[in-house]
């Protein structure tokens, strides 16, 4: 469920082992787009909902370009979501997950979610001072992850302050879903999916 983009490198100097991280965002692009989408603009068509929740052509194409990228920069250059169909599958399933966990009261506190969005700022902040302060490698591998954050944000057509804030709805969503997992079905995923697929229809899944 996850797709991540992670840069780390060792530097063993003087045999003093020393290892940073850059960067390593987990994003899960399933977010609402309402604050970006124009009713006039035919690429924002209503084309599924769940319970209610609208997802469009718009959103289904941002994620299927986002997707691709994050692939481009892993180690596999792969990505399982590889046409609009399957994209729009992903979201519908992440609605019905939502619902899940609004249904069984495992949403995280406001503490949880404002812990997930320090350590984003403390990350972010750490491939800023590496820009700024680091050698010339640390720069190279900041300077990378900084790279991929501006496309993933070009992609979805958002600027790079509202991008950062879905990185941390993607964690949030992340988190409530492994909490989900953990305590509504013992932490096995087919019996998560086999749930979705034999109460499909209680979701009230329209696809147009």
């Amino acid at each position: 469920w996850s797709l991540m983009i992670g840069w780390s490198y060792i530097l063993d100097c003087e045999g003093i082992h020393v290892k940073k991280v850059f960067f390593f965002i987990t994003i899960v692009c399933l977010l609402s787009f309402s604050l970006f989408l124009f009713n006039q603009n035919p690429q924002d068509k209503i084309i599924a909902s769940v319970s209610g929740s609208d997802i469009t052509n718009r959103e289904v194409s941002s994620f299927l370009k986002a997707s691709q990228l994050s692939a481009s920069f892993s180690n596999s250059g792969t990505s399982s979501i590889t046409n609009k169909q399957t994209a729009l599958n992903y979201l519908v399933e992440k609605e019905i997950i939502s619902d899940l966990v609004k249904e069984n009261n495992l949403s995280l506190s406001e503490q949880e979610v404002q812990a997930i969005r320090s350590s984003q700022d403390e990350t972010f902040q750490l491939i800023e001072d590496a820009l700024e302060n680091g050698s010339d490698t640390e720069k190279m591998y900041a300077q990378q992850a900084m790279e991929s954050v501006e496309k993933s944000a070009q992609a979805y057509g958002v600027s790079m302050e509202e991008y950062r804030e879905m990185i941390v709805d993607s964690l949030v969503f992340s988190a409530e879903r492994e909490k989900l997992l953990s305590e509504k079905f013992h932490q096995n995923e087919q019996e998560l999916q086999t749930y979705i697929q034999d109460h499909f229809e209680e979701f009230d899944v329209i696809i147009y």
